[in-house]
């Protein structure tokens, strides 16, 4: 019984050492045991043929206020991590924000976040016109303790 209870209790703690939500694509990921937060973005999701067009990938932390006058949508929360941009046919264009402890592992594509605070972290996946109006808005979030 003893053995069943220590097998039971390391399968336990593996299941929850690494929590992971995936958005349209988009991974973001905790491993406890290291204490990293881990963003893998698939470059596929960044092509687009509309040349008015761009993805928003955002991470906010603990909480995503937003309000939308005539149509267009305002955010009211300061991104922890905000990825927006595009790849058309002749290259690309991307605007990054990012924590100075965060390092980019694979260049536009996967993210490592260190020193995070315990906090629910949201992850936010948007396709952005003309830089105002935003539609195909999907968000998940991941809590940190």
């Amino acid at each position: 019984m003893k053995k069943l209870s220590l097998i039971f209790f390391f399968i336990f703690s593996i299941g929850f050492s690494q929590s992971k939500i995936n958005v349209r694509g988009v991974t973001l990921s905790y491993n406890q045991q290291k204490r990293v937060m881990t963003l893998v973005i698939p470059e596929k999701l960044m092509k687009t043929t509309d040349p008015d067009a761009e993805v928003r990938i955002r991470i906010l932390e603990e909480y995503s206020l937003t309000m939308v006058i005539n149509g267009q949508e305002y955010t009211m929360t300061d991104e922890f991590f905000l990825r927006e941009g595009r790849i058309y046919d002749s290259g690309w264009t991307y605007l990054t924000i990012r924590p100075g402890y965060c390092k980019e592992v694979k260049a536009n594509y996967v993210y490592e976040f260190s020193h995070l605070q315990a906090s629910e972290y949201i992850l936010e996946v948007s396709d952005v016109c003309d830089n105002r109006w935003v539609t195909n808005k999907k968000s998940q979030s991941i809590t940190i303790r």
